[in-house]
């Protein structure tokens, strides 16, 4: 991955706080079929940076429920 290389990473980000949203009905279903689970921003971040990158930008689809994660090389 260049330097001025991004990658988007469209996923369901779990709001932190306790208000109603589509990801918590996800975690749920992710973690009863799969064991699976869906991740907060801060998760994200986190797992973002142990790979050596940075998050550039964070653009919530209200439509969808998800989010667009711009992250690139630091």
């Amino acid at each position: 991955m260049n330097k001025d290389s991004r990658l988007l990473i469209i996923e369901s980000v779990i709001t932190p706080a306790n208000i109603p949203h589509g990801s918590k009905l996800m975690d749920m279903n992710m973690f009863m079929m799969t064991g699976g689970q869906e991740r907060t921003a801060a998760e994200f971040a986190h797992i973002i940076q142990q790979a050596g990158l940075r998050l550039t930008k964070r653009i919530d689809l209200s439509v969808s429920g998800e989010s667009i994660l711009e992250v690139q090389k630091v």
